[in-house]
């Protein structure tokens, strides 16, 4: 009951598609039964399916915003966030 999915996709390459008209996003579906848990990715423009996401998060951004919504329905109570990083963690 507590098993959780990250599914990554792919686009096609640009002889197979048309990148002008679809883009280069790659679609991300997280599966879960905690609604709850879900519920914290659509602060980040995900949705319940594609056509509801309209803001492309970078992939950088993935480990943080998944980090976070774990953290949200998994962790300790008041348990500290890592801070949202939509460009990634930024090496100094």
């Amino acid at each position: 009951k507590d098993d959780l999915f990250v599914i990554i996709g792919d686009h096609q390459p640009p002889v197979l598609s048309n990148p002008d008209e679809y883009g280069f996003e790659t679609p991300v579906h997280i599966v879960s039964r905690n609604k709850g848990f879900l519920e914290n990715f659509k602060e980040y423009g995900f949705g319940l399916n594609l056509e509801d996401c309209k803001t492309p998060v970078k992939h950088e951004a993935m480990f943080s915003i998944f980090l976070r919504s774990f953290i949200k329905s998994y962790g300790k109570a008041n348990a500290p966030l890592p801070d949202y990083e939509p460009d990634g963690l930024q090496l100094k």
